[in-house]
């Protein structure tokens, strides 16, 4: 997947006001959000991406580290920009910090 520059810079201000918030424990939920929003399951995305389902699981789950290239490489299965990703993972952040 590769982005243009303007792209690039609204990742980055995206990804940076995102991680003003816990980064593992949002990233994780706004992935599988994502996944499941796709209609897709963790198992065929690890299947898709060529990985064991049980590291991606464990990966999404939040109890291994979480790269970013797993996340690039997982929005790029369920088709949803990384801008688009960061976006609604700040949204869904600040929501749970007003409640």
């Amino acid at each position: 997947m590769f982005l243009a520059g303007s792209d690039i810079r609204r990742v980055r201000v995206l990804y940076d006001a995102a991680m003003s918030i816990d980064y593992s424990a949002a990233t994780s939920a706004q992935l599988k959000a994502e996944i499941s929003g796709a209609g897709r399951s963790i198992r065929n995305v690890a299947a898709e991406l060529g990985v064991d389902y049980t590291t991606l699981f464990k990966q999404v789950k939040g109890t291994n580290p979480l790269r970013m290239q797993t996340v690039f490489d997982v929005l790029g299965v369920v088709g949803v920009t990384p801008a688009v990703f960061f976006a609604r993972m700040q949204e869904r952040a600040e929501s749970r910090q007003q409640e």
